[in-house]
């Protein structure tokens, strides 16, 4: 009787340490180190695309994820938030060139992909066609184009986005 007792108060530590650490996971308190996948995110005051900014990460820099809210995380440095779809392991594979074959993606570029766009990727693609270099010309244009956050208030404030 006595050994029963024992493995039953066992077991119950066990299962109250493992709903302590998922709660733990859930809520954001294990922390993980993640890298940037886009060009660049801006980090926010808040976790909010409207929200301040406090500053920019850009491609493959490392972030260390301090807790999770909705879609977004809280980041040490600098200290804010960023969306979570801003960030992945960089673990780009590329698979058997059957898969792609029949959408006419070359090997070739399945495995630039796999490495995540950066300068040379797209100089190479830019170098592959005059129509691509001069696609990659007019998004050169766009992303060139800066708004400020005070523009970007006031855009909001007059379309009362805000509400």
């Amino acid at each position: 009787m006595r050994k029963l007792l024992i493995l039953t108060a066992l077991a119950t530590l066990c299962l109250a340490l493992a709903g302590a650490e998922a709660g733990a996971a859930k809520s954001g308190g294990s922390k993980k180190s993640l890298k940037i996948q886009v060009r660049e995110v801006q980090v926010k005051s808040a976790p909010n695309y409207l929200a301040s900014s406090v500053g920019t990460l850009g491609y493959g820099a490392p972030v260390s994820v301090q807790s999770e809210d909705g879609n977004w995380y809280r980041i040490s440095s600098p200290a804010g938030f960023i969306p979570k779809n801003a960030t992945g392991k960089n673990t780009g594979s590329v698979e058997s060139g059957e898969r792609y074959a029949a959408k006419g993606v070359t090997h070739d570029e399945t495995a630039l992909a796999g490495k995540g766009f950066n300068p040379a990727v797209e100089g190479q693609y830019k170098s592959s066609s005059a129509s691509l270099a001069q696609a990659y010309g007019q998004v050169d244009r766009v992303e060139a184009i800066r708004i400020s956050e005070g523009e970007l208030s006031s855009f909001i404030t007059q379309g009362k986005l805000n509400k």
